[in-house]
């Protein structure tokens, strides 16, 4: 994903108010509507997670996902939180995850 996607400190301190949240057993996400733009998104993955190339690992995955469904989150500021079971899940699981986050997007807006 192009750097320009990422988000900024700035912006993670507004989205951690936002009042759009999902929940499921592998991240968390929270978003806020930005019509007109390119989708944004921005990865926490804490040091719960495990060592660096752990951590790594799943940032990976979970760009790869967006990459995937960025078409569902055009016009969207979106961070994703990450649990410490989406190590251990499976592509298929966090791609499942994300319709189901799509979906709860598309219910929101």
């Amino acid at each position: 994903m192009p750097k320009e996607l990422t988000l900024k400190t700035r912006e993670f301190k507004e989205l951690k108010k936002a009042k759009f949240r999902f929940k499921c057993s592998l991240f968390i996400a929270q978003w806020d509507h930005c019509p007109g733009q390119p989708g944004r998104y921005g990865l926490v993955v804490t040091k719960k997670n495990g060592n660096a190339v752990t951590r790594n690992f799943i940032k990976r995955r979970l760009k790869e996902a967006l990459r995937q469904k960025k078409t569902s989150f055009e016009g969207l500021r979106i961070v994703i939180i990450a649990h410490h079971s989406l190590k251990d899940s499976s592509f298929c699981n966090i791609l499942h995850s994300f319709n189901d986050l799509s979906f709860s997007i598309s219910n929101n807006y």
